[in-house]
Parts: structure tokens; sequence; C-alpha cells
């Protein structure tokens, strides 16, 4: 059986939503992150990184990273109603727009809403921020014109919710992000920058 240790403003609900859908036995431990148990000595031996969500395999190795744990889940557990196999013509396209959305989209909302981590002065903080954001909405726009060429959907004419989740957390952060009809044939991702304080943590 699986381990999930998650927390609360962590990315762990995306890898619980996809053992829940997959019908993937796991036990859940709740890592008190805003104390810092996840600096702990208890948890860093589970976790050298400190680094939460952790997804500890039946075999009881510990794996991090959101994308890289609910990829690992669709291969292994083969989800293909959530994300394409390895042999599936749609397996490239999914894994460009995952990474994309993993690496570039949500490593900027974390410059965003964290700049304290980025800046020497905290005087600078408001300027990370704004290049953040427009850092966001170009990236943004690469999915909107993949959307344009492939769509109705980032996969074409299939709905991958896989993704669409990823997007989701974009609005727990303070964002909208939804689709908005342009041409009625494609859908267009809209992004509006909220204007709450960055969070101090």
């Amino acid at each position: 059986m699986y381990v999930l240790y998650g927390g609360d403003f962590t990315r762990a609900p995306l890898v619980q939503w996809l053992l829940e859908e997959g019908e993937i036995e796991y036990e859940y431990r709740r890592v008190d992150i805003l104390n810092g148990e996840h600096r702990s000595s208890a948890f860093l031996a589970i976790n050298p990184a400190g680094l939460v969500p952790v997804l500890i395999t039946p075999e009881g190795e510990a794996l991090y990273e959101v994308a890289a744990l609910m990829l690992y889940l669709a291969d292994r557990h083969r989800l293909t109603h959530l994300a394409p196999q390895a042999a599936d013509p749609d397996r490239g396209a999914f894994l460009s727009a995952m990474f994309h959305i993993a690496g570039d989209i949500q490593a900027e909302m974390k410059r965003f809403h964290f700049p304290h981590r980025y800046a020497l002065r905290e005087e600078d903080n408001s300027s990370i921020q704004d290049h953040a954001k427009s850092l966001i909405f170009g990236r943004l726009d690469v999915m909107n014109r993949r959307l344009a060429s492939r769509g109705p959907y980032i996969l074409g004419s299939r709905f991958g919710r896989f993704l669409l989740v990823f997007l989701d957390r974009l609005s727990r952060r303070g964002w909208r992000v939804r689709p908005m009809p342009t041409d009625g044939q494609s859908l267009r991702i809209g992004a509006l920058a909220s204007e709450r304080q960055p969070i101090s943590r």
C-alpha cells in the first residue's frame, strides 16, 4: 500500500486526486509544514530534501516532485483515462504540456507568491513579483497557441483531466484560470492576477 505525506498549503491534493481517481489504496499522513515538521529530523529521515508531498511506494521507496508522482502512478497503474500511455500518439503532446505547466508556469507562480525567497532586499520583492507575473502570462499564452492549433483541448479532441487539475491549482493560489471562448472552435486560457499580497512563508 502507498503512503502519502501531505499537508496544508502543499500540492498533495493533486496526488491524492489521482490516487482516488485510480481507486488506488493509500494511507494519508499529514505533515504540519507551518510549524516546520517538514524540517524535523524525523521527516528528513523519510525525505532528506524536506519536500512535501512525499509518496512511499509499496516497495518502501520515497518519491517526491508532484508531476513525477502523478506520472509514475498513472503509468504504473495504467490509468489510460487520465494520461496517455507510452505508445499512445498523444503521449508527446501530453508530456510537453505537463512539464510546461510543472516546470515553467508553476515555477514562476512560486516566485510570484514567495518573492522574498529570491530577493536580497525587501524592497526588491515587488519587482520580482511583477516580473514573475509577466512571465506567467507569457507562458499561459504558449498554452493558448497550442489550444488554437490543436484544440479544442490540449490533446486535441481528447479532454485531459490530468492537465486540467494542474491548471486548476493556479486558481487556488489566487489566480483565475478558466477556459474562454474565442473563435467557437478553440478554448483560450484566461488568467487574471489577484491583488492579494504574496504569501510570506
